[in-house]
């Protein structure tokens, strides 16, 4: 008899988490292919719509700060209805609901999913700051503690956390969904009105703090000046309101938020990543590489255990050392970049493939996994 699991995640926005947790759900088990329903505390966000036509069961509560109590009841209500085996709870606020939820309903095997590392807690609500605390306090109540990435554990750990088994699952890759294709390469780029001569730079990342735009348009406006055939790309929600300087404004595509990331990846030659802080493991570089585009990144969370020798690594809020790092690939050959291309790919699918992910996931939830440590 297959075994039933409900997620719980804070929302289903255009975030590492919920993406992760799409590819989880959405995932082709082997018989007896395990019951897995998403309990959404917001609403449909991004990814809802495509869990429905993938044929998953979705509950949306629509919490808000005034209606916690009613959504609290309601999930409560669900995990008597559904009686699952476990629940996974995503991202903090899910952690604290979700567990409330399932003391009051006796539900025993919860696992936490921490999917971040060193957040700054000044540019986010003072509720997230004091979530946390009280998870610290509670972390030890859940039969364990999920991790994507080893810097997160150990921020974590040093801020309280002291679970009864940590478990190290890393991000999940569909390789036969992020990949490249030299038709997709040439139709994007000629919609951007870019050719082969030019070298295009990629951001993909919602416009917040945490990602660090002022520190990526100055490393960028730097190596504009210097290389003329240069072109930006930005993705993500917020992007067409990024304020770009004069000496990038000209050579910049600003999308916005965008569903078709796996297309419009195809026609990137680098992608970049300026961070300051707060990342585990990000997606965005485990899919470009599965998507054969080399990265470059700040050094936050895993990213550079992630990318390892097939990307370059600088440090965080330095635009000069990021620009550095940019020209370094800017300036490499042909032959040595083509390599790169294939040594990331394949480093994607050696250890951060999705097959291995999903497993592991089961395994924990099912108990067959004890801690890593």
């Amino acid at each position: 008899m297959s075994e039933t699991v409900v997620h719980i995640i804070t929302g289903l926005g255009a975030g590492g988490a919920e993406r992760m947790l799409s590819r989880l759900v959405t995932f082709d088990f082997e018989e007896p292919k395990p019951r897995q329903v998403v309990v959404s505390l917001g609403d449909e966000g991004v990814f809802g719509s495509m869990l429905r036509d993938a044929g998953v069961e979705l509950h949306c509560l629509n919490l808000k700060l005034l209606t916690a109590p009613v959504a609290l009841w309601r999930l409560c209500r669900l995990l008597i209805s559904i009686r699952p085996d476990s629940v996974v709870t995503w991202l903090y606020h899910a952690d604290l609901m979700g567990t409330i939820a399932c003391w009051l309903t006796g539900v025993e095997n919860l696992y936490w999913n921490i999917r971040c590392s060193n957040i700054e807690f000044s540019n986010y609500s003072p509720f997230t700051r004091w979530t946390v605390q009280l998870l610290s306090r509670l972390s030890g109540y859940p039969a364990g503690v999920l991790y994507n990435s080893k810097v997160g554990k150990a921020v974590h750990a040093e801020i309280g956390y002291h679970p009864k088994r940590w478990c190290y699952v890393p991000n999940g890759f569909d390789l036969d969904e992020w990949y490249p294709d030299e038709g997709d390469r040439d139709a994007v780029r000629s919609e951007w009105g870019v050719t082969d001569e030019n070298f295009v730079i990629g951001m993909v990342a919602r416009v917040d703090p945490q990602k660090d735009y002022p520190t990526f348009l100055a490393a960028v406006e730097a190596i504009v000046r210097k290389y003329g055939h240069v072109r930006i790309v930005l993705i993500g929600k917020g992007t067409e309101q990024v304020v770009q300087t004069e000496g990038v404004k000209h050579v910049t595509f600003c999308l916005g938020q965008r569903r078709d990331v796996t297309y419009l990846m195809r026609g990137l030659d680098l992608i970049v990543l300026s961070s300051a802080y707060g990342e585990g493991f990000p997606n965005v570089l485990g899919e470009a590489m599965a998507t054969g585009v080399p990265c470059v990144t700040t050094n936050v969370g895993d990213a550079a255990e992630v990318v390892g020798d097939t990307g370059r690594v600088a440090p965080v809020s330095n635009p000069g050392k990021l620009a550095g790092e940019i020209e370094q690939m800017i300036v490499m050959g042909h032959g040595d970049r083509q390599d790169l291309r294939s040594r990331a790919r394949r480093r994607i699918r050696d250890f951060y493939s999705m097959p291995g992910k999903a497993v592991s996931y089961r395994q924990i939830w099912s108990g067959l996994v004890r801690s890593d440590d």
